[in-house]
């Protein structure tokens, strides 16, 4: 009904569909083929997990403008603050990464997973820090463009989950 509603035809979707597929497959494929991990790696990864228990981490999403050659400061701030009032008045937010955030995580409608303030850049930190859950941020500056951030959640870092080891 909705397909018939909006006039999309089935057989053009499912095209849709099955290139999306493929092109994920091809990609998936090409990039395991590059990628090892080490015990070297998964050490470091423990570890880091550990030393972070007991600090903040910040569920986030984002859209990030990026400014350069074809965008001056001025012109990404003004985009950065359309995008956010577009989102204040209803569109979503994840819609709007996809379409205009210039950050690998539109892919994902922007979605930036759990995060510790370590991993950002101060400016962004110190948005979050002044944020609650449900907030949305003005556009921040950081070093290469404006960044709008949605606060989701936050949490206090439990690191590692302790082995059941009962039978």
């Amino acid at each position: 009904a909705m397909l018939d509603q909006h006039q999309i035809d089935r057989g053009t979707l499912r095209l849709q569909i099955e290139a999306d597929l493929a092109w994920r497959k091809l990609i998936g494929n090409q990039i395991r083929a590059n990628v090892t991990i080490t015990d070297e790696a998964i050490d470091e990864a423990i570890q880091n997990i550990e030393a972070n228990k007991g600090k903040p981490e910040h569920l986030i999403s984002e859209i990030f403008i990026a400014i350069g050659a074809d965008k001056s400061v001025s012109e990404a701030r003004d985009i950065a603050q359309r995008l956010r009032q577009q989102i204040v008045t209803g569109a979503n937010f994840s819609e709007l990464a996809r379409s205009f955030s210039q950050s690998a995580s539109a892919a994902v409608g922007g979605n930036l997973g759990w995060v510790r303030n370590d991993q950002l850049d101060q400016a962004l930190v110190d948005a979050i820090t002044a944020m609650k859950p449900g907030d949305l941020s003005q556009p921040v500056q950081g070093i290469d463009g404006f960044y709008i951030l949605a606060l989701r959640n936050s949490r206090i870092s439990e690191g590692l989950p302790t082995p059941n080891l009962s039978f």
